[in-house]
């Protein structure tokens, strides 16, 4: 999102695949 945390700090492009934060995986889970 524009102006957002993600996009201030600029290490997320768009098309980037988020597997993990901090302890939580979401490999496997579906975006459905």
């Amino acid at each position: 999102m524009k102006g957002g945390a993600v996009a201030q700090d600029g290490r997320v492009e768009p098309g980037d695949m988020i597997l993990q934060v901090n302890d939580i995986s979401f490999e496997g889970l579906s975006n459905d």
